[in-house]
């Protein structure tokens, strides 16, 4: 077994595979600042940048790192781990180790050290193999997965943002998932900005997606007339989506927030959403289990109204006030690329 104590002199090179994934429960025990310097351990780099699916997969690996006693969940959150690494600088990973360390520690707190292991479930049927329950990623977003003492399992979504305090979107909806659930058809609106652009600028015609994208980033006129048909055309589907809510009843508005945009339906493996924002001088972290933190709205769900909010958004409201906003937009460059929806 590793404890924190044990920990503060291994690094990543001789903790060996097999070595127990027990972790002890005096976490509180352990100040990375006064009893390991990252900065002697890592390399300073010169400043890459790396994608935001990244750092939150390195948020990932390095707070299962942590929770894991100083030892990576298996070979391959290590390599992954690694590969990142090599990406960045030592500053920069500094900061998301001990931001990783507090959040694995508020983790640690809340179970009051009931952790045996940790587990990566980064892959379709990751959960099945370590829980043996079937639940699919989508069912259950869980990154990676806590084996208690008793062998039972709780899974844990981790979400990572530069502002403390700062909120992260809840889900990213794709604008036909939206559409069919629903049960409307909104696609024609985006092609037909799309057409009026390759008409207004010919060049683009039968050109790929790539290149469109090339060339409305390249030219400025270009990128005002794809940002006003694509503006239009969101326009037009949120209004569709608008008149299609403003027509349920209060219940089934209730039931397509908690299971479409909340993503807070109940799960098989029981999961807590855990959201960590700053830097690690100062940062915040925060843990709810998404199934039952909006249930004194949505159980109350005859007071929910829903509105349209400036051209390209829907919001929800509980008892006149705003607990949750869906927006539509460009994945990144209007019109040649989808569209994908925010919930927020």
């Amino acid at each position: 077994m590793i404890s924190f104590k044990q920990f503060i002199f291994l690094t990543e090179e001789n903790i060996s595979d097999d070595e127990s994934l027990e972790i002890v429960t005096d976490f509180d025990l352990f100040d990375r600042d006064n009893d390991l310097n990252e900065e002697n351990l890592f390399d300073s780099k010169s400043e890459k940048k790396i994608s935001s699916n990244d750092k939150g997969v390195l948020h990932e690996l390095l707070t299962g790192f942590h929770l894991n006693g100083g030892k990576h969940m298996s070979k391959e959150a290590k390599q992954k781990h690694d590969e990142i690494k090599s990406k960045i600088s030592g500053e920069e990973y500094k900061n998301a180790s001990k931001l990783a360390h507090s959040t694995a520690k508020h983790i640690h707190n809340h179970f009051n050290g009931d952790v045996h292991s940790i587990h990566w479930s980064s892959k379709p049927g990751d959960i099945e193999r370590i829980t043996g329950v079937k639940e699919s990623q989508q069912s259950n977003p869980s990154d990676i997965i806590i084996r208690h003492k008793d062998g039972t399992h709780t899974g844990v979504s981790l979400k990572v943002t530069k502002k403390k305090n700062g909120k992260v979107p809840l889900g990213n909806p794709g604008a036909q998932q939206t559409d069919k659930q629903l049960g409307v058809d909104t696609s024609h609106h985006y092609e037909n900005a799309r057409k009026r652009l390759k008409k207004q600028f010919p060049s683009l015609k039968g050109m790929s997606n790539k290149g469109m994208k090339e060339q409305i980033k390249a030219k400025p006129k270009m990128r005002q007339a794809a940002e006003k048909h694509s503006n239009h055309a969101i326009k037009k589907i949120r209004d569709t989506w608008h008149s299609s809510l403003s027509n349920m009843s209060t219940k089934q508005l209730s039931d397509h927030i908690r299971n479409n945009l909340l993503h807070a339906k109940a799960t098989k493996v029981k999961m807590y959403k855990v959201t960590t924002g700053g830097n690690h001088e100062d940062h915040s972290v925060e843990m709810e289990h998404p199934h039952t933190a909006h249930d004194h709205i949505l159980k109350n769900h005859k007071h929910i109204t829903v509105e349209k909010s400036g051209n390209n958004s829907i919001v929800f409201k509980h008892k006149g006030k705003v607990f949750l906003r869906h927006r539509i937009k460009p994945e990144s460059t209007p019109l040649a690329t989808s569209l994908k929806g925010s919930a927020e």
